[in-house]
Protein backbone atom coordinates (compact mmCIF):
# COMPACT_ATOMS: atom_id res chain seq x y z
CA UNK A 1 0.00 0.00 0.00
CA UNK A 2 1.25 3.50 -0.83
CA UNK A 3 2.36 5.84 1.93
CA UNK A 4 -0.63 7.35 3.68
CA UNK A 5 -1.52 11.05 3.69
CA UNK A 6 -3.58 10.59 6.85
CA UNK A 7 -1.81 12.18 9.80
CA UNK A 8 -2.93 9.54 12.31
CA UNK A 9 -1.71 6.69 10.12
CA UNK A 10 1.55 8.53 9.53
CA UNK A 11 2.07 8.97 13.28
CA UNK A 12 1.33 5.30 13.96
CA UNK A 13 3.78 4.17 11.30
CA UNK A 14 6.48 6.58 12.48
CA UNK A 15 6.06 5.21 16.01
CA UNK A 16 7.02 1.75 14.77
CA UNK A 17 3.68 -0.02 14.40
CA UNK A 18 2.70 -1.52 11.04
CA UNK A 19 -0.21 -3.69 12.19
CA UNK A 20 -2.89 -1.21 11.11
CA UNK A 21 -1.21 -0.45 7.80
CA UNK A 22 -1.34 -4.15 6.91
CA UNK A 23 -5.16 -4.38 7.10
CA UNK A 24 -6.19 -1.13 5.38
CA UNK A 25 -8.00 -0.84 2.06
CA UNK A 26 -8.19 2.27 -0.15
CA UNK A 27 -11.55 3.60 -1.31
CA UNK A 28 -12.86 6.62 -3.24
CA UNK A 29 -15.62 8.58 -1.50
CA UNK A 30 -18.08 10.90 -3.23
CA UNK A 31 -19.59 13.98 -1.59
CA UNK A 32 -22.59 12.84 0.43
CA UNK A 33 -21.23 9.34 1.08
CA UNK A 34 -22.20 8.12 4.56
CA UNK A 35 -19.27 6.95 6.68
CA UNK A 36 -21.30 6.36 9.82
CA UNK A 37 -25.09 6.42 10.06
CA UNK A 38 -26.65 7.60 13.30
CA UNK A 39 -27.77 4.90 15.74
CA UNK A 40 -26.09 2.06 13.86
CA UNK A 41 -22.81 0.18 14.12
CA UNK A 42 -20.55 0.88 11.11
CA UNK A 43 -18.91 -2.03 9.33
CA UNK A 44 -15.91 0.10 8.36
CA UNK A 45 -13.86 2.88 9.91
CA UNK A 46 -12.49 5.47 7.47
CA UNK A 47 -9.22 7.40 7.78
CA UNK A 48 -9.39 10.27 5.29
CA UNK A 49 -6.52 10.65 2.83
CA UNK A 50 -8.14 13.65 1.13
CA UNK A 51 -11.47 15.48 1.11
CA UNK A 52 -13.58 16.64 4.05
CA UNK A 53 -16.09 14.79 6.22
CA UNK A 54 -18.59 16.33 8.62
CA UNK A 55 -20.13 15.00 11.82
CA UNK A 56 -23.73 16.04 12.35
CA UNK A 57 -26.38 15.82 15.02
CA UNK A 58 -29.98 15.19 14.01
CA UNK A 59 -32.87 16.40 16.11
CA UNK A 60 -36.56 17.07 15.65
CA UNK A 61 -35.77 20.54 14.28
CA UNK A 62 -33.32 19.31 11.64
CA UNK A 63 -29.65 18.58 11.23
CA UNK A 64 -26.51 20.59 12.02
CA UNK A 65 -22.82 19.83 11.76
CA UNK A 66 -20.96 19.79 15.06
CA UNK A 67 -17.46 19.10 13.69
CA UNK A 68 -15.50 18.34 10.53
CA UNK A 69 -12.25 16.65 9.68
CA UNK A 70 -9.89 16.02 6.82
CA UNK A 71 -6.75 13.96 6.60
CA UNK A 72 -6.05 14.57 10.29
CA UNK A 73 -8.92 12.37 11.33
CA UNK A 74 -11.11 9.28 11.10
CA UNK A 75 -14.84 8.66 11.28
CA UNK A 76 -17.04 7.18 14.02
CA UNK A 77 -14.67 8.05 16.85
CA UNK A 78 -17.23 7.32 19.57
CA UNK A 79 -18.02 3.84 18.24
CA UNK A 80 -14.34 2.91 18.44
CA UNK A 81 -14.09 4.19 22.00
CA UNK A 82 -17.32 2.70 23.34
CA UNK A 83 -18.14 -0.21 21.05
CA UNK A 84 -21.71 1.13 20.86
CA UNK A 85 -23.63 2.74 18.02
CA UNK A 86 -23.05 6.45 17.44
CA UNK A 87 -25.74 9.13 17.83
CA UNK A 88 -23.98 11.12 15.10
CA UNK A 89 -24.03 10.88 11.32
CA UNK A 90 -20.68 11.23 9.54
CA UNK A 91 -20.76 11.98 5.83
CA UNK A 92 -18.41 13.26 3.15
CA UNK A 93 -18.77 17.01 2.71
CA UNK A 94 -16.18 17.20 -0.10
CA UNK A 95 -15.21 14.15 -2.13
CA UNK A 96 -11.90 12.43 -1.49
CA UNK A 97 -10.12 9.20 -0.73
CA UNK A 98 -9.84 7.14 2.45
CA UNK A 99 -8.10 4.15 3.94
CA UNK A 100 -10.71 1.90 5.54
CA UNK A 101 -10.49 -0.91 8.06
CA UNK A 102 -13.08 -3.30 9.45
CA UNK A 103 -14.49 -1.91 12.70
CA UNK A 104 -14.03 -5.22 14.50
CA UNK A 105 -10.40 -5.48 13.35
CA UNK A 106 -9.62 -1.97 14.57
CA UNK A 107 -11.26 -2.61 17.94
CA UNK A 108 -9.15 -5.76 18.35
CA UNK A 109 -6.02 -3.85 17.40
CA UNK A 110 -6.74 -1.07 19.90
CA UNK A 111 -6.73 -3.64 22.71
CA UNK A 112 -3.42 -5.15 21.63
CA UNK A 113 -1.41 -2.22 20.25
CA UNK A 114 -0.82 0.75 22.62
CA UNK A 115 0.61 2.88 19.78
CA UNK A 116 -2.64 2.63 17.81
CA UNK A 117 -4.85 3.27 20.85
CA UNK A 118 -2.74 6.28 21.93
CA UNK A 119 -2.85 7.98 18.52
CA UNK A 120 -6.60 7.44 18.16
CA UNK A 121 -7.18 8.86 21.63
CA UNK A 122 -5.04 11.94 20.85
CA UNK A 123 -7.18 12.69 17.82
CA UNK A 124 -10.41 12.07 19.72
CA UNK A 125 -9.41 14.64 22.35
CA UNK A 126 -8.64 17.17 19.59
CA UNK A 127 -12.04 16.48 18.04
CA UNK A 128 -13.84 16.95 21.36
CA UNK A 129 -12.10 20.31 21.72
CA UNK A 130 -13.25 21.27 18.22
CA UNK A 131 -16.86 20.33 19.05
CA UNK A 132 -16.69 22.55 22.15
CA UNK A 133 -15.23 25.50 20.21
CA UNK A 134 -17.83 25.08 17.47
CA UNK A 135 -20.60 25.15 20.06
CA UNK A 136 -19.28 28.42 21.49
CA UNK A 137 -18.98 29.94 18.01
CA UNK A 138 -22.56 28.94 17.16
CA UNK A 139 -23.91 30.90 20.12
CA UNK A 140 -21.54 33.87 19.90
CA UNK A 141 -21.23 34.60 16.18
CA UNK A 142 -23.67 35.67 13.49
CA UNK A 143 -24.14 33.78 10.21
CA UNK A 144 -21.47 35.75 8.35
CA UNK A 145 -18.88 35.12 11.08
CA UNK A 146 -19.79 31.45 11.35
CA UNK A 147 -19.51 31.08 7.57
CA UNK A 148 -16.07 32.69 7.58
CA UNK A 149 -14.94 30.33 10.32
CA UNK A 150 -16.35 27.28 8.50
CA UNK A 151 -14.64 28.26 5.24
CA UNK A 152 -11.30 28.73 6.99
CA UNK A 153 -11.57 25.33 8.69
CA UNK A 154 -12.24 23.69 5.31
CA UNK A 155 -9.45 25.67 3.63
CA UNK A 156 -6.87 24.67 6.23
CA UNK A 157 -7.75 20.99 5.96
CA UNK A 158 -7.86 20.90 2.18
CA UNK A 159 -4.70 23.03 1.88
CA UNK A 160 -6.39 24.52 -1.18
CA UNK A 161 -7.90 27.95 -1.87
CA UNK A 162 -10.76 26.42 -3.88
CA UNK A 163 -13.66 24.87 -1.99
CA UNK A 164 -16.16 23.01 -4.16
CA UNK A 165 -19.51 23.36 -2.47
CA UNK A 166 -22.95 24.93 -2.84
CA UNK A 167 -25.00 27.40 -0.82
CA UNK A 168 -27.39 24.61 0.14
CA UNK A 169 -24.58 22.36 1.37
CA UNK A 170 -23.24 25.18 3.53
CA UNK A 171 -26.72 25.97 4.84
CA UNK A 172 -27.17 22.35 5.88
CA UNK A 173 -23.75 22.27 7.54
CA UNK A 174 -24.37 25.43 9.55
CA UNK A 175 -28.04 24.75 10.27
CA UNK A 176 -29.30 28.04 8.78
CA UNK A 177 -31.45 29.02 5.81
CA UNK A 178 -30.02 29.11 2.30
CA UNK A 179 -30.94 32.79 1.90
CA UNK A 180 -28.92 33.62 5.00
CA UNK A 181 -25.87 31.91 3.50
CA UNK A 182 -26.29 33.79 0.22
CA UNK A 183 -26.38 37.14 2.05
CA UNK A 184 -23.45 36.24 4.31
CA UNK A 185 -21.37 35.11 1.35
CA UNK A 186 -22.13 38.36 -0.47
CA UNK A 187 -20.81 40.30 2.54
CA UNK A 188 -17.62 38.25 2.61
CA UNK A 189 -17.17 38.87 -1.12
CA UNK A 190 -17.70 42.60 -0.61
CA UNK A 191 -14.91 42.59 1.96
CA UNK A 192 -12.68 40.59 -0.42
CA UNK A 193 -12.37 37.65 1.94
CA UNK A 194 -13.71 35.20 -0.64
CA UNK A 195 -14.67 34.97 -4.28
CA UNK A 196 -17.60 32.87 -5.43
CA UNK A 197 -18.47 31.08 -8.65
CA UNK A 198 -21.07 28.45 -9.43
CA UNK A 199 -20.28 25.37 -7.35
CA UNK A 200 -17.12 26.71 -5.74
CA UNK A 201 -15.74 29.36 -3.41
CA UNK A 202 -12.23 30.83 -3.60
CA UNK A 203 -10.98 31.78 -0.14
CA UNK A 204 -8.27 34.19 0.94
CA UNK A 205 -6.82 32.36 3.93
CA UNK A 206 -4.78 35.25 5.44
CA UNK A 207 -7.70 37.70 5.15
CA UNK A 208 -10.11 35.22 6.74
CA UNK A 209 -7.69 34.62 9.63
CA UNK A 210 -7.34 38.36 10.22
CA UNK A 211 -11.12 38.82 10.10
CA UNK A 212 -11.71 36.06 12.64
CA UNK A 213 -8.83 37.13 14.88
CA UNK A 214 -10.50 40.53 15.30
CA UNK A 215 -13.73 39.01 16.62
CA UNK A 216 -14.37 39.18 20.37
Amino acid sequence: MKRSNNKILQAIEQSGSSALQDILETVELRAGSILCEADSLPEWIYFLESGIASISWRSGSGQQDIALFGREGFGCFDTILSGASSPYCTRMQIEGEASKVKTTDLQTLIRSDPIVSTELLKYTLDLINQIARNGIANTRYNTEQRLARWLLMIHERLEDNTIRTTHQQIATALGVGRVGITLALANLQRDRLVGAMTGKIIVDGPRLRSFLAALP
